[in-house]
């Protein structure tokens, strides 16, 4: 009779928190959407998937592979494309963003018991930082939502291990679909497969694991090259650069190497979106002195520049920022391959996280979100401190080791990919902000049972 009870209270609590979340989202969603950017370029593979069946920006172009195939194929089967609302996509992606809280739940659940639970859920429910996005027109929320359940599909349970590590499988392969960057869900797997959980599995078992998240990978994501392969003559695997207009945009690599060796945060990104337009005016005074290691070469970039407006970017242009990136690392390595990046990494969670909604003119739910946006790199220093404590006290009892491990790398190996690779927006952080929220509602709830000498829960 007691055990039902508490489980009608935690059924009780769950519904309320949902609720929370589900009014907090539809309010957002009631004032404000957002549909620009790369919104444009997915609406318009979305229509044309829906009217003509093919995967291209329009009828008479060739076949896309710059952006990856998921989230074109989810508006295509989730709104309509010929109506200019998309209260369809939005309300669907809603409902994904609550699913993903679900998922949450169980990964704290699993981690640290249901009073963990009910905090981290209360935590997702109302996070600013992540509560607009199920109101844009960006991949962005399908993508969190996948990788928020491969990880629970990792950890959540005990049972069937060899279905779960399959199921993980394919929703990585379904993250990269959507994101190329749902790649770095791997790192979870590492310590999910060679950390025990108060177990004695074989590692003979583990690698049988390990093959069956990479068959079920391999089974969602292959035909996603095979079909580039075969359109366009290249696998292209993880998509790759646009253009102003949605289209490819080639021999792009040179110069964001480039940007990666001097660059201290996001605002350099902005160069490179004018630089990749032929037709944007842009000159040498744009750019910080410390661009540049010498004088050859803030002369030789001011050439460039100046070509570029004349013939593009092409291949040659490409070589010539490769080269001077190479410098760059030649000549201070330790500052280009370990301090620049980890600056950066600090600056991805450190920040006011305003991504689409920077513009004051245009935000949503004023009364929350100035506030927010004016305190935001203090609440997101103190976000931050909170999962780095919640991640070290977990780690460091054995009952939490593993799964706090799995939350952890899964958190650290994306931040320091994309800071060593200059993929710095802070909107990449998305996917995995809710599982900092896991370590802090975790990191609590453990502390607080540590200093009272409270049993952990027993499932």
């Amino acid at each position: 009779m007691q055990a039902r009870r508490a489980r009608l209270y935690e059924l009780i609590v769950i519904c309320a928190l949902v609720g929370v979340g589900l009014g907090v989202r539809l309010h957002i969603r009631d004032g404000w959407t957002f549909v620009g950017g790369d919104s444009q370029g997915y609406l318009q593979l979305a229509r044309n998937l829906a009217e003509h069946g093919t995967y291209a920006i329009a009828p008479n172009q060739p076949p896309h592979y710059s952006r990856m195939p998921l989230y074109p194929l989810f508006l295509a089967a989730v709104g309509n494309p010929r109506r200019t609302s998309r209260l369809d996509v939005t309300g669907v992606q809603v409902v994904l963003d609550l699913l993903a809280g679900l998922a949450l739940y169980l990964i704290a659940r699993r981690l640290a018991g249901r009073v963990a639970a009910a905090l981290a859920l209360a935590l997702a429910m109302v996070c600013p930082f992540t509560a607009y996005f199920p109101a844009a027109i960006m991949s962005e929320t399908l993508a969190a939502a996948i990788t928020t359940l491969a990880i629970c599909a990792l950890i959540a349970g005990r049972r069937r291990p060899r279905l779960r590590f399959f199921v993980a499988g394919v929703l990585t392969g379904l993250g990269v679909l959507a994101r190329a960057d749902g790649l770095l869900v791997a790192f979870a797997f590492l310590p999910a497969l060679l950390l025990r959980d108060g177990d004695a599995t074989p590692l003979r078992e583990r690698a049988r694991w390990a093959a069956l998240a990479l068959a079920g990978f391999v089974l969602v994501y292959a035909p996603w090259p095979l079909r580039n392969w075969v359109k366009t003559g290249a696998a292209h695997p993880l998509g790759g650069f646009v253009t102003w207009h949605h289209g490819p945009l080639e021999h792009a690599e040179g110069y964001h190497h480039w940007l990666s060796t001097w660059a201290r945060d996001g605002a350099p990104t902005r160069l490179g979106y004018c630089f990749y337009e032929r037709s944007c005016v842009q000159d040498i005074a744009s750019y910080p002195s410390e661009a540049f290691s010498s004088p050859a070469e803030h002369d030789e970039v001011a050439a460039l520049i100046a070509a570029r407006a004349t013939t593009g970017v092409d291949e040659a242009m490409s070589e010539r920022f490769d080269a001077l990136a190479a410098d760059h690392r030649r000549r201070r390595p330790f500052y280009v391959n370990v301090s620049l990046p980890l600056r950066r990494a600090t600056n991805l969670w450190v920040n006011r996280h305003e991504d689409l909604i920077e513009d004051e003119r245009y935000r949503p739910w004023r009364a929350v979100y100035d506030p927010v946006l004016h305190n935001g790199v203090a609440i997101s220093k103190w976000m931050t401190l909170a999962i780095l404590a919640g991640a070290a006290l977990l780690l460091a009892r054995r009952r939490t080791r593993r799964i706090a491990a799995v939350l952890l790398a899964a958190l650290v190996g994306r931040t320091l990919v994309l800071a060593y690779s200059y993929y710095v927006e802070p909107r990449y952080l998305v996917e995995v902000i809710p599982l900092g929220l896991v370590l802090i509602a975790g990191g609590l709830v453990e502390l607080t049972r540590w200093r009272r000498a409270v049993p952990p829960p027993v499932d």
